[in-house]
């Protein structure tokens, strides 16, 4: 075989080599491409799921409840403490204390009116009669509606009296 046959042949084996490198990295780019457009799908995914959760958040209530001792002109009285610390408005808020409805309950003074609304980063109260017949722990639980379209509902146990 002659010299310029072999370079000939050489040529070739190089376009080939050449060729089939090229096959691979075009393969491995687009897999690359393919790998790049699926991770960006899944970080759109979460952004979206981020901010329909946050969307909610903004028309959510939270609402939270403590027991407080009031002292005005020396005279000590007690008022339960309904928090909204949530950025909705609480709806249709119903209450109750070891089962009934806050206002049955023989804790706390009947002649109030129930409040059923309470706006956002605001709270009410209601006045209470502790005596040593009737005194804490009562269990507590609220629940509400919101724009959020997931009811709302907190309950824990009123312990303590805070000032």
């Amino acid at each position: 075989m002659a010299i310029p046959d072999l370079i000939a042949i050489g040529a070739i084996l190089v376009s080939l080599l050449s060729i089939y490198f090229s096959f691979r990295a075009n393969k491995n780019s687009l897999t690359l491409q393919k790998e790049q457009t699926e991770m960006q799908k899944r970080i759109t995914q979460i952004e979206e799921s981020r901010e329909r959760e946050r969307a909610i958040q903004s028309k959510k209530a939270c609402l939270k409840a403590e027991l407080r001792e009031v002292e005005r002109n020396n005279h000590r009285s007690h008022r339960l403490v309904i928090e909204n610390y949530g950025q909705g408005t609480a709806r249709n808020v119903k209450a109750t204390l070891d089962g009934m409805p806050i206002l049955e309950h023989p804790a706390f003074i009947r002649s109030q009116q129930e409040i059923i609304l309470i706006s956002p980063h605001s709270k009410i109260s209601y006045m209470a009669d502790i005596t040593h017949d009737c005194s804490p722990p009562f269990k507590f639980k609220v629940t509400w509606e919101d724009d959020s379209g997931e009811p709302g509902e907190y309950e824990t146990t009123l312990t303590t009296l805070t000032t």
